[in-house]
């Protein structure tokens, strides 16, 4: 009794994940319409079917917009495929160009990490330099006071 209420607590996937289930069963159809030619085109109007409504779910799903264009061409459409094709296309140039740009940013954020960290680094060396500097300077003034107080004063003349 447990188990049924706790399925029915689980929620509807979400719609890129209804997209991904469609754009599967769309391929599915795809190979099955190639090898099965007797229900070759039923199984290709179906498959264009769920590939299209991948794509109404998830206008980027790149799978489901080339699954259509495969399912058109089953179907001897040829302006069909050409049309999902070129949105194919499209959304493929904006992933690359979208890859492109993070790529670039991350690139960005280790140089300007870089050079952060060599900015610290020189810092860090001018301070041990600056502190080895006061360092000697402290022990000549000791060295010159020690010098002074044994020298004995000299006689008024």
């Amino acid at each position: 009794h447990g188990g049924y209420d706790a399925a029915l607590d689980v929620p509807p996937p979400s719609d890129a994940d209804a997209a991904v289930v469609n754009a599967n069963a769309a391929q599915a159809l795809l190979n099955l319409a190639a090898a099965d030619e007797q229900r070759k085109e039923g199984c290709a109007v179906e498959a264009l079917r769920r590939a299209t409504a991948a794509t109404e779910l998830d206008p980027t799903n790149l799978k489901a917009l080339l699954r259509c264009a495969a399912a058109c061409e089953i179907l001897q459409e040829p302006a069909a495929a050409a049309e999902f094709k070129a949105k194919a296309d499209a959304v493929a140039a904006a992933e690359a160009a979208t890859r492109a740009s993070r790529k670039a940013q991350e690139e960005e954020e280790r140089r300007a990490e870089a050079t952060t960290k060599e900015a610290f680094e020189k810092d860090k060396a001018t301070k041990a330099l600056r502190k080895e500097l006061l360092e000697r300077e402290r022990v000549q003034e000791m060295e010159k006071e020690k010098a002074a107080a044994e020298t004995p004063p000299a006689a008024a003349v």
